[in-house]
């Protein structure tokens, strides 16, 4: 069978497609209720309803495709009046040995629950929050453990990171940019990031975590783009198998704002602790505030107040404990409180925070293989680089020729490299007799390569998808179509290669350059809690 482009499920054993399912059998979305409000999550792939089996099909007579009706069996077992014990049987009731029964009833629960729950996380690609990869090492790591090892907290956190860029070779997309999934705004995309919103699941009985997921933004991210990550996150794990009964994170503005409309509030007069579960309302999610930040508050607060007001007009004071600080240096080694040290009672800015696709080649040839003419055999325009741009262009090319010469096909090869043509000068003062001089088509393809690049890398700020727009601007030139290289019968995948390659090279520059200016523009303090310099020493 055919998969469809809108819908298709593909297990270990079957492959089936969406044009023999009826709609009501096919689910594309979770609905879920959150503070009395109808939320709808549309789901990366959709599924199918347990009962769920292939009914329509061309050329068959309607009667055979038409769904069978369900016997009234099916629905649910007949009500029966319930058994009463009599009052001698209380006795025997109380002393009989049920764990074993216990035991066999969750047992069969897990497993059928596992069943049903893999069989369907099969048909799905959840990367909106989570990535595949950490979804599958989720489910491999629940497959066998019993039900009580499945609940968890799921925890989330902000840290703040250095502003670098990176291009990730998997999918060549530029990394270090503002990225929130579907939550990015259009504006946020060209931002560089410098804060990564990390997502955490740890069972209450396991002695491991699990990232889930890490979103790069600018500053803090907003309070509601924070929740729908939270709803999207415990839906893609429930659906994994996981039952995810609290979350927790720190005290801060974002945070506070994300649990407040989910419905948690800390008012005096309206107290909540929990919000409702978006796949199940008959179950809450309490949320926690980390203990380590909450103390953490306490101490920055009693820091900079200097005192704090309890209960019945007492006072702590940060006086007190510097007093007790003093006198305890002056005891010879009959200290009350040996652990007290200066920097509980003035912390640096260091201490204060102690508490720790791949872009196929394939792909690109199929692009260009609907612009790209047949190479010529010769070409009409001489190339003879004068400029300094154009003598470090004609180096790199020379890099490029160098880095096939493994193909396998030799007239390929030929029309990468120049027998007859002169080094240039950079070439010449660079090489100790192994460089390559390019040939003429090849410096052609990449003279056009490179002014895209620069123009959606140096004349425009670079988004996330810089190498997208930069293929896409190669595809357009009406140049490209005679700049092809390679042989008669491979010039198509041979051009797809290099550009790919050239792309590859050039962002690897762009980001090196970015990340000196990033280092360049705050000089970075070692910690001294790792034995670094202290700041001002």
């Amino acid at each position: 069978m055919s998969e469809t482009a809108g819908f298709s499920f593909e297990s270990k054993y079957a492959r089936v497609c969406e044009k023999h399912f009826d709609a009501s059998d096919i689910v594309r979305a979770d609905v879920c209720t959150v503070n009395g409000d109808i939320v709808s999550l549309p789901r990366e792939r959709p599924r199918l309803v347990e009962d769920a089996v292939p009914r329509i099909f061309e050329g068959l007579p309607s009667y055979l495709s038409k769904p069978k009706q369900r016997s009234r069996a099916t629905k649910g077992p007949p009500l029966k009046r319930p058994r009463e014990l009599s009052p001698d049987c209380d006795a025997t009731v109380a002393n009989a040995d049920v764990s074993s029964a216990a035991d066999k009833e969750i047992e069969d629960v897990v497993r059928t629950e596992n069943r049903n729950g893999y069989a369907d996380a099969e048909c799905q690609t959840e990367v909106t929050v989570c990535s595949a990869s950490e979804l599958q090492r989720v489910k491999a790591q629940l497959r066998s453990v019993k039900q009580q090892l499945q609940s968890c907290v799921l925890m989330f956190d902000e840290m703040s990171v250095r502003k670098s860029l990176h291009v990730r070779e998997s999918d060549m997309a530029l990394l270090g940019k503002v990225d929130l999934a579907e939550h990015t705004k259009p504006t946020d995309q060209v931002k560089d990031g410098d804060h990564v919103l990390v997502f955490l699941f740890r069972p209450f009985l396991g002695g491991w975590s699990q990232t889930v997921g890490a979103f790069c933004t600018s500053g803090a991210a907003p309070g509601s783009t924070v929740a729908k990550l939270i709803l999207q996150c415990i839906v893609l794990l429930s659906n994994a198998g996981v039952i995810v009964e609290a979350v927790t994170c720190d005290n801060s503005t974002s945070n506070r704002s994300a649990l407040n409309s989910l419905g948690v509030s800390g008012d005096v007069t309206r107290v909540s602790t929990s919000f409702e579960h978006p796949c199940d309302s008959s179950k809450v999610i309490q949320a926690i505030i980390d203990p380590p930040h909450i103390f953490k508050c306490i101490r920055n607060n009693l820091l900079k107040a200097g005192k704090f007001l309890l209960p019945g007009d007492k006072e702590v004071q940060h006086s007190h404990f510097e007093a007790l600080l003093d006198y305890e240096e002056q005891q010879a080694g009959l200290r009350a409180v040996p652990k007290l040290t200066k920097a509980h009672i003035s912390p640096n800015a260091f201490q204060k925070l102690s508490v720790r696709l791949a872009v196929q080649i394939d792909t690109l040839a199929v692009l260009f293989d609907d612009i790209l003419l047949e190479p010529a055999e010769c070409m009409q325009d001489m190339i003879h680089p004068e400029s300094t741009r154009d003598c470090i262009l004609d180096y790199l090319g020379g890099y490029v020729a160098k880095k096939f010469a493994k193909i396998s096909c030799k007239d390929c090869l030929q029309t990468l490299r120049s027998n007859s043509r002169e080094p240039t000068a950079l070439t010449q003062i660079k090489t100790r007799g192994f460089l390559q001089v390019p040939s003429e088509k090849l410096l052609r393809l990449l003279q056009i390569v490179e002014e895209h690049v620069e123009m959606c890398t140096v004349d425009k700020i670079a988004c996330a998808s810089v190498y997208m727009n930069i293929v896409e601007n190669i595809l357009l030139d009406d140049r490209t179509s005679s700049a092809s290289v390679g042989c008669g019968s491979h010039f198509v995948s041979t051009t797809a290669e290099v550009v790919h390659f050239f792309i590859k090279c050039r962002l690897h520059f762009f980001t090196r350059e970015q990340n000196k200016l990033f280092r360049a523009g705050g000089r970075r303090l070692s910690c001294p809690a790792k034995g670094g310099r202290k700041p001002g020493t």
